[in-house]
């Protein structure tokens, strides 16, 4: 579904991508491991074409997208949930969530408000609430509702479950099992590696804005000290 090569890319002339490679199937689930700074949210800002690729290879179900605007990527099925949610404070949860309702992919069973509030059913009752109003559990999952209303094919989720209650946490892990049930694509980037483990195919670790290492689950957990090598500061 997704394939990246040699991606490189950063903020003004100072470079933070280097030859990144990973890919993404259809139904499949990756997360992106890394120490803060290392590129995790630069890769996601360059696939959304919110910052510009230098180079390589970004391909969308065999079509390039390496040089198009944010809406036209979001319009060929890539949906974000953006690191500190990003939310329109001032529009109730409801009104959130039908700002972005769109189902340009011809998904056979859309996502709905009535569907994202069967995901997530404190949203229902916080519906009217402004959303500046939410608490950060509230606000993740209406971002990740707001991305679902979109039907992407690829759903990106960039600092899942960052400074989140642990309760908040396991909803969140719920959500994205239950999206992998129903076959949704997913990229996300969180440090939860033991509660990642049960919910993606493959973790890719990001070092200097390379991938310093890949494998599945089951290798991570074979090896431990995968996660002191890489991710321990």
């Amino acid at each position: 579904m997704l394939e990246v090569r040699n991606l490189s890319g950063g903020y003004g002339k100072g470079q933070v991508l280097f030859d990144m490679s990973f890919s993404v199937e259809a139904g499949q689930a990756i997360c992106l491991l890394g120490r803060n700074g290392m590129g995790k949210t630069t890769t996601v800002r360059t696939l959304m074409g919110l910052l510009p690729s230098w180079s390589g290879e970004i391909n969308f179900e065999g079509a390039s997208i390496a040089s198009l605007p944010a809406a036209r990527i979001a319009r060929r099925g890539l949906g974000l949930v953006p690191e500190g949610r990003q939310i329109f404070p001032n529009l109730t949860a409801h009104e959130n969530l039908i700002a972005t309702a769109a189902n340009r992919t011809g998904a056979a069973r859309p996502w709905t408000v009535d569907r994202i509030y069967e995901l997530f059913p404190g949203l229902h009752a916080r519906r009217t609430s402004a959303a500046n109003l939410l608490s950060g559990g509230e606000q993740q999952m209406l971002a990740i509702g707001r991305a679902l209303m979109t039907n992407p094919r690829l759903l990106i989720l960039d600092e899942a479950t960052e400074g989140l209650a642990p309760v908040i946490r396991d909803q969140i892990w719920a959500c994205l099992s239950q999206l992998r049930s129903v076959g949704q694509s997913i990229i996300v980037i969180d440090k939860h590696i033991k509660r990642l483990a049960a919910v993606v195919d493959a973790f890719y670790v990001v070092e200097k804005g390379r991938i310093a290492w890949s494998g599945s689950a089951d290798a991570v957990a074979r090896d431990p000290g995968i996660v002191d090598r890489y991710l321990s500061v």
